[in-house]
């Protein structure tokens, strides 16, 4: 998109254009851009009022692809953000003659199917014009959320006649999904050195170029983890499979051998992104299913860790603590597709630990920060994002609110210790806490990133939240390669209208039982200054800073 105006351009020091004054400058050469934008875009399609579905329909198809399915999740289907974008603009193009109508960027990954679309645009036009309260919005996300958990929570399995053999112990033959990620990889490693642990099957999903041996090689070295050690060892099975089908893909004979063998499956795989909605969740939560319907036809009733999120608390009262116990009420939930996915999961086993009697654990995790051994930090994380904009912004953000972050490699532990732990626990369907036992202060971290920075010349200084901010959106958006935060100036926006001055606007999680369950947590240490050089030698080895 062009926009031609004879203004003079808002500039840095260093020549690049000032985001924020260019867009207030241009804001009217903006709007009218896009209502140009508008105004194209729908080709010679007619958007047929009497039938809805047909017209959204020809309009997705026009941009994805004749071979979209109805109820399908439009993101697996190849949608990506531009297309997304594009079929934005058609439907509104299209819709013009009809009704003028105000649709967000992201409604085709807010209602991510045909059928959902469909019934959003004919909501949409039968509106008599009134705005539905935050009330209202988050009862019908709530109810969304409970649909979702009902439908799937049908598909789980019922408890074998003849019951289950008793456990010889637990976590002896784990079941370990997603292992190519920072946590999983960490706890690969974790379950490798355990002398209680005889077999690790580790479950991944293909790939169309690389084999799991190599993609797991290159996670652990790029985590500073000895590689042969893990990968030649008899005790680990490296699996392929497809968690959406419900035999994961798997032939007979991996399945039943897995099924007699696992005492403890930990469910780490996750889709990571926080621009979709619920629906585009669906194999993820349909991987809780298959997974606990294994759990459920296992010889010993193999108990199921789920390793939730934080956000799935979406709406829990900020400074608020929470306790180490579920929450069946779905509106907590309400907020990013991400929480409330992982919220459909933790509801999923309980049902399952109510109907069965399996034995199921929900670990809520909040930030997860750098290994303490080698400092590995993935970079792309929003706090390494705003440590990077201390170099392009000569300042950092400042304050004495509470960090809860643990390191990888401690919260590992302690999901492997709760996996050796679980039954000992007393509760069929119990909820854990994985968080930093001894908070440390904002400041305690960010003073010894600023002297680190500084000692290598940057010239930064420790400012307000707000202060930091400003600095930040009269960035120039083409300098996100020296300045990652530039990427997620939104998700800071929204903390900033929360609060000037907090970083941190997530719950405090209580961790009394975890800590009982856990030596690891029970004796971790705060984080201190040689932490924080870690990862910060880490990012420069890595050329991140």
């Amino acid at each position: 998109m062009k926009i031609h105006s004879s203004q003079h351009h808002p500039i840095t020091p260093k020549r690049t254009i000032k985001r924020k004054p260019a867009v207030e400058l241009y804001d009217k050469e903006i709007v009218q851009a896009y209502n140009n934008v508008d105004n194209v875009g729908a080709d010679s399609i007619t958007f047929d009022i009497d039938d809805v579905p047909a017209s959204v329909s020809a309009i997705v198809k026009s941009v994805i692809g004749n071979n979209v399915e109805d109820d399908v999740d439009l993101v697996s289907q190849g949608m990506d953000s531009m297309q997304a974008t594009n079929i934005r603009n058609k439907l509104v193009a299209a819709l013009k003659p009809i009704k003028n109508v105000t649709l967000g960027g992201t409604v085709a990954f807010q209602h991510p199917k045909l059928t959902l679309l469909s019934n959003f645009i004919e909501k949409l036009l039968n509106d008599d014009g009134k705005q539905m309260s935050e009330e209202d919005i988050v009862a019908t996300k709530a109810a969304e959320i409970s649909a979702t958990i009902a439908l799937h929570s049908r598909k789980l399995n019922s408890k074998p006649k003849q019951g289950w053999v008793q456990p010889v112990g637990e976590g002896k033959n784990v079941v370990l999904t997603g292992t190519t990620g920072g946590l999983g990889a960490q706890l690969l490693q974790t379950l490798m050195e355990d002398a209680n642990v005889e077999h690790v099957y580790a479950i991944n999903r293909t790939h169309a170029h690389k084999s799991l041996k190599q993609r797991q090689a290159d996670s652990l070295a790029e985590k500073g983890i000895t590689v042969d050690d893990i990968l030649d060892s008899p005790k680990l099975s490296l699996i392929e499979a497809d968690l959406t089908k419900p035999n994961l893909g798997l032939s007979t004979t991996i399945y039943l051998e897995i099924s007699a063998k696992v005492d403890v499956i930990i469910h780490n795989a996750w889709r990571v992104d926080f621009n979709v909605a619920l629906q585009s969740f669906e194999q993820d939560i349909s991987g809780v299913v298959n997974l606990t319907n294994l759990a459920i036809t296992s010889s010993q009733g193999a108990a199921v860790i789920f390793t939730s999120s934080i956000g799935s608390l979406a709406r829990w009262p900020v400074g608020r603590k929470t306790f180490e116990e579920p929450i069946s009420d779905p509106a907590i939930a309400v907020g990013m597709g991400y929480g409330e996915s992982k919220f459909v999961g933790e509801r999923i086993l309980a049902t399952a630990s109510q109907t069965t009697g399996l034995p199921t654990t929900v670990l809520r995790i909040g930030q997860l920060c750098g290994d303490r051994k080698s400092g590995f930090w993935n970079s792309s994380n929003w706090v390494p994002a705003i440590i990077k904009s201390g170099l392009a912004l000569k300042c950092l953000p400042n304050g004495d609110d509470l960090v809860e972050w643990i390191s990888l490699d401690n919260a590992a532990q302690a999901i492997v210790d709760f996996a050796h732990n679980r039954r000992s626990l007393g509760k069929t369907h119990d909820l854990l806490h994985i968080v930093h036992p001894r908070p440390t202060s904002w400041s305690a971290v960010f003073n010894v990133v600023a002297e680190y920075l500084n000692k290598r010349g940057a010239g930064i200084t420790l400012v307000s939240y707000s202060d930091w901010l400003e600095r930040l959106q009269a960035e120039d958006t083409s300098n996100m390669s020296e300045n990652p935060a530039i990427k997620l100036l939104p998700m800071f926006e929204s903390r900033a209208k929360v609060s000037a001055d907090r970083r941190e606007f997530i719950p405090l999680l209580q961790t009394t039982r975890s800590q009982a369950a856990s030596e690891s947590l029970r004796e971790c240490t705060e984080l201190n200054q040689e932490d924080v050089v870690k990862w910060m030698d880490k990012w420069v080895d890595e050329s991140f800073l």
